[in-house]
């Protein structure tokens, strides 16, 4: 039934399951809708959600049998929006719960209007609103001290494992013009830390403007600020990227996708490099800038892995040097190659071995961090606790704690530090020295 308009005082809060291309997703819906009467961004507090998704989210939701991943609110006149790409590949999970709609990836951007619609009494139709994907404005004021900026989507490249050509289609860049605006615009706002993201930003490309030169590009823009990339792959490190690393605004971290350390796996998952070649490119920006910070994504119990797979991807996480490794049992999804791959194996065996990998990389990690002692770093203040502590993240994408003149730290701001102490209780935290 549709809703008699109303006009009295909206609160909006969101719910973000999934990959980094949520992330530009939910801070621009309450930059939009803080200057809507009636829908003000309130982000944290029930009444009109969104909720970014993501296939193969599990967890169960109360009171909503079969819908995953999903925290419905308790008030009857709230409207959900539930987008990304888990609304492609299974909308039927959603699409019998009544005040719910589905927005597709390429149509995300238009959260707001159907929210929008549905209060003012007007009937709901997704499906007519023009594919906008890179339609994500930064909210003002700031409410992070980091920005990220999706520069594209889709991929080409067909990893046997990887449902994103299905959910996201094939490659699309943003235009140049409008990253560098975007960019520009979120430095001057505040935000001293901008994130570039996207599928596949190697394949990145709008007229004579490829990834490298639009890199270069935003590096030189004026301002104090620090440029991240969310993740590379592996064949975008050549040259030109190399003589980028060393600019003061360029942080010396990437998230680089290794996914096995088995040649024959890397084959069978379609990456296009091998090992050797892989390690190659660690080894040139290491010959540049020593102390850089490499973390990876591992797949374990891909289809047909055997001990001897298994124990070369073990072997390349010790050697290579990573400061994180983010694991992952191998989990099959229709509509791809390996779905029909023979030698699937038992849940069981995925388990156990990924957490072996998981304790690898947890060796790996301690031992980059401990090569750090001693060393400068400049920490992106996120967080100050009055009269207690300070903390953030270095260059190097390691996370900070600062415990003295912390009254005067002030989010948002920079300050040198020695990072004199590694604290392990849980995650490895350096404590800060300032300077």
């Amino acid at each position: 039934m549709t809703p008699e308009p109303d006009t009295t005082t909206r609160r909006v809060a969101f719910q973000t399951l999934g990959c980094k291309l949520n992330v530009p997703a939910v801070p621009a819906v309450p930059g939009a809708t803080s200057g809507v009467p009636g829908v003000p961004g309130a982000p944290g507090v029930p009444g009109v959600p969104g909720v970014p998704g993501v296939p193969g989210a599990t967890s169960a939701v109360p009171g909503v049998p079969g819908v995953p991943g999903l925290n419905l609110p308790a008030l009857p006149a709230s409207v959900v929006v539930v987008t990304g790409c888990f609304v492609e590949t299974s909308p039927d999970v959603y699409r019998n719960v009544p005040g719910l709609y589905l927005l597709d990836n390429r149509r995300k951007s238009a959260a707001l209007e159907i929210v929008d619609a549905y209060l003012r009494g007007e009937l709901v139709e997704p499906e007519r609103h023009a594919p906008a994907p890179f339609n994500f404005d930064t909210p003002s004021p700031v409410f992070r001290t980091r920005s990220t900026v999706k520069i594209q989507d889709g991929c080409n490249t067909g990893c046997s494992y990887c449902i994103i050509p299905v959910v996201r289609g094939r490659a699309i860049s943003r235009p140049a013009a409008e990253v560098r605006e975007a960019v520009r615009s979120n430095i001057e706002r505040g935000y001293r830390e901008i994130v570039l993201t996207g599928i596949n930003m190697s394949r990145y490309t709008d007229a004579d403007t490829d990834f490298p030169s639009l890199l270069r590009e935003l590096l030189d823009l004026p301002g104090e600020f620090r440029l991240r990339l969310s993740s590379l792959e592996p064949e975008l490190l050549t040259e030109p990227l190399l003589e980028l690393i060393r600019h003061p605004h360029f942080m010396p971290h990437l998230h680089l996708c290794l996914q096995s350390g088995s040649d024959r796996v890397l084959s069978l998952m379609n990456r296009g490099y091998t090992r050797a070649e892989f390690a190659q490119a660690l080894a040139a920006i290491r010959g540049v800038v020593p102390d850089f910070h490499f973390t990876t994504d591992i797949i374990v119990g891909f289809p047909g892995e055997t001990d001897a797979d298994f124990q070369a991807s073990i072997t390349a996480v010790e050697e290579l040097g990573f400061g994180h490794v983010h694991t992952f049992p191998y989990s099959s999804r229709s509509h791809t190659r390996a779905a029909g791959m023979d030698g699937h194996l038992p849940e069981a065996v995925k388990t156990e071995r990924a957490q072996i990998m998981r304790n690898a990389a947890e060796v790996g990690k301690l031992r980059y961090r401990r090569s750090l002692l001693g060393r400068e770093e400049e920490v992106l203040v996120e967080r100050v606790v009055a009269g207690g502590s300070a903390s953030g993240y270095g260059q190097r994408y390691v996370p900070i704690t600062l415990s003295e003149s912390v009254n005067k730290l002030k989010v948002n701001g920079v300050y040198k530090v020695i990072l004199s102490e590694l604290e392990m209780s849980g995650e490895p935290v350096f404590h800060g020295h300032l300077l």
